[in-house]
């Protein structure tokens, strides 16, 4: 009988483990009652990917003895690839009991854990692999990966370079050294690690849009059109996925962005998408409250939060009951505060897993989810991709399509998403009335009164201005702010302080174009009260492209500040073109290079036209609707209204123009 077991086991050394199965399956007979067989058996249909099956296996050996680590230990393999985590530590457990000397058991336990985010017990695991031995490579990653997950880089990065110990050229670990670097704002080391990563393996997707965005982060444009080119052919080619944020930031091309973000979504959740969960029942109703779930990591001193606090706190309680489910850091920040109270319930769901959210929203019956994430760091895009309500849509802080066929809607207006722009986008749109964005009728501005000479910004100069983040900023808008500051040598420009690197690196490339130094002023990072009044002082806000301002924007026409925005074809393009028209300001949109820099020019250069345009922009922010949160918050609602309706007529979701 051992010679047969022997051969099952030659097979599976040689990995033909369909001949192993074959052979199992004439065997079974035999092996009845043999414990051992059943672990065997199991193991040969998990490597098949057969894992309900082999579950079934190992719970056989276990009937048979239940005082086999063994089957306990595979066990919790299987039921951790099929994302039954709670079973799987329960198995992991019952194999330690049997024998407390196997690292690997400990390890994987710790693996589940970390996927229900329970950091402090994973910890613990991790932790008792390192005693038993020291040199575990596998127990050490998952410890770094552990930390990077909640946000404590220095101790992943600590982590990171313990392993370069084992092997100095380990690509995984020098590129996951660079991300945590990057996460630190550490950019002049995650560039370096990212170079490294790139001599080892130049085709692993991940290396050329890690290079390009930290080297964006940094205004550092050597080779900049070179590595925007590779990935471009990349996503034409369908070479690897390209974050969609990365598409976004560097292209003017729905096309090129909606293609990179379907790969992406369909590279990244591959695996989450083969997993099933229980559906949800629900039971719609035109006699009841329409239930609105709103998903996000931005509950604190965000943008986001900033933006949309105030519609929360005036959705009609008549007719919605609202639900805030939050994944982000812990705060205490008075925005956090004021936006949590603006809910009727609200979750704090930062170490749950995906399963478990989704779980709380069917318990609640969420009719309406709302993904305030998209595909931004924090994103916990699973939860949608299994569907945590009947009808989920994509608003406000990812400006761009999700790539996926779960979610129904995107929240838009006519200026974003034109009638020959629909195709890109697999949601249906809503089209509001006015500005896609909502904003608060006013905010608290600082009563500090600031002067030009306390900002660093000369009292006779024209005061260009642009706040946005520095990653924004690429070769092409900053050759032509240079060429309006060449024309206009009576101006400076004044931009936010992001980061050392991006200082040198504009003061070095303005050198290049034969702009003084003394003519780009840096502003540091104040609270938003602060900044709103300095704002003041400016005298032209000069956007960048393709990826154009957003908050930024809608801060600075609060304070009556114009800006100048050069319309594209993409969403992200073409916010400001939305904000401006919305505020009654369509001559600032502008439709290319020459466009943008007349405009910047003559404004620059007329007094009496800069004058009537701050006056504009000062009495438009009364007279015009995107200040007007009440009047933003009965088209949304007017929206979540006819997609409910939809949905009890049973009707497929179409697009919904307000």
């Amino acid at each position: 009988m051992n010679i047969e077991i022997d051969k099952i086991i030659s097979l599976f050394k040689k990995k033909n483990f369909t001949g192993a199965k074959k052979l199992c399956e004439q065997l079974e007979n035999n092996f009845i009652n043999d414990a051992n067989f059943y672990v065997l058996y199991g193991v040969v249909l998990f490597q098949l990917g057969n894992i309900r099956e082999s579950i079934k296996k190992f719970d056989k050996s276990i009937l048979i003895n239940p005082k086999n680590p063994d089957a306990f230990y595979n066990r919790g393999n299987a039921l951790s690839k099929v994302q039954d985590f709670k079973k799987a530590i329960s198995s992991f457990d019952n194999s330690i009991d049997l024998n407390k000397n196997n690292p690997e058991a400990y390890n994987n336990k710790g693996s589940a854990l970390l996927e229900l985010n329970d950091f402090k017990e994973a910890l613990v695991n991790f932790n008792k692999v390192l005693e038993i031995n020291p040199n575990n490579f596998s127990a050490r990653k998952n410890k770094a990966y552990l930390f990077e997950k909640k946000g404590d880089y220095e101790k992943s990065i600590f982590e990171l370079t313990e392993l370069l110990k084992f092997n100095k050229k380990n690509f995984e670990v020098i590129l996951r050294l660079a991300n945590n670097y990057f996460f630190l704002g550490k950019y002049d080391e995650a560039l370096k690690k990212y170079e490294f990563a790139y001599k080892i393996n130049k085709q692993f997707p991940g290396i050329h849009d890690g290079m390009l965005m930290v080297k964006l982060c940094m205004c550092d444009w050597n080779n900049f059109e070179e590595l925007k080119k590779v990935l471009e052919n990349n996503i034409n080619n369908k070479s690897f996925n390209v974050p969609p944020y990365t598409a976004s930031i560097l292209f003017n091309s729905p096309e090129i962005i909606y293609e990179s973000t379907k790969k992406w979504v369909d590279e990244k959740y591959k695996e989450i998408s083969k997993t099933n969960i229980e559906s949800f029942k629900n039971i719609y109703s035109i006699k009841r409250k329409i239930r609105v779930g709103y998903f996000s990591a931005d509950f604190h001193d965000h943008a986001t939060s900033h933006l949309i606090t105030r519609t929360l706190e005036l959705h009609d309680k008549k007719t919605f009951q609202t639900f805030g489910f939050y994944f982000g850091p812990n705060s205490e920040t008075e925005s956090h505060k004021r936006v949590s109270k603006s809910f009727d319930k609200f979750f704090y769901v930062q170490n749950y897993h995906y399963k478990d959210i989704i779980q709380l929203s069917y318990k609640h019956k969420i009719d309406i989810a709302v993904d305030l994430q998209g595909h931004t760091r924090l994103s916990r895009f699973e939860i949608f991709l299994k569907r945590c309500a009947p009808i989920q849509v994509n608003f406000l802080t990812y400006p761009g399509t999700s790539g996926s066929s779960m979610i129904d809607y995107i929240i838009a207006d006519k200026k974003l998403i034109t009638n020959d722009m629909k195709k890109f986008y697999s949601e249906k749109i809503v089209y509001l009335p006015n500005s896609y964005q909502p904003n608060e009728e006013e905010k608290n501005i600082s009563n500090k009164v600031f002067n030009k000479k306390e900002l660093g910004l000369p009292e006779d100069k024209f005061i260009f201005c642009c706040f946005n983040s520095h990653q924004k900023i690429n070769p092409s808008t900053f050759n032509v702010w240079c060429r309006i500051l060449s024309e206009n040598e009576s101006s400076v420009l004044w931009l936010l302080e992001n980061n050392k690197f991006s200082t040198e690196n504009i003061y070095k490339e303005a050198n290049h174009r034969g702009i003084d130094n003394k003519r780009i002023i840096f502003a540091p990072k104040v609270n938003i009260n602060d900044h709103l009044a300095r704002l003041k002082k400016a005298d032209l806000f000069l956007d960048t492209f393709p990826y154009t301002a957003h908050t930024t924007c809608s801060d600075a026409l609060r304070v009556g500040l114009p800006v100048l925005t050069r319309e594209g074809n993409t969403f992200p393009s073409r916010v400001a073109a939305s904000l401006l028209q919305t505020s009654g300001l369509k001559e600032l949109i502008t439709h290319s290079e020459d466009e943008y820099i007349n405009k910047a020019l003559l404004i620059s250069k007329d007094t009496k036209y800069l004058k009537n345009l701050k006056k504009k922009a000062v009495s438009n922010k009364i007279r015009m609707p995107l200040f007007d949160n009440k009047l933003f918050t009965k088209n949304l609602e007017k929206a979540y209204k006819q997609m409910y309706r939809r949905k009890i007529d049973n009707l497929e979701p179409d697009h919904i123009l307000i």
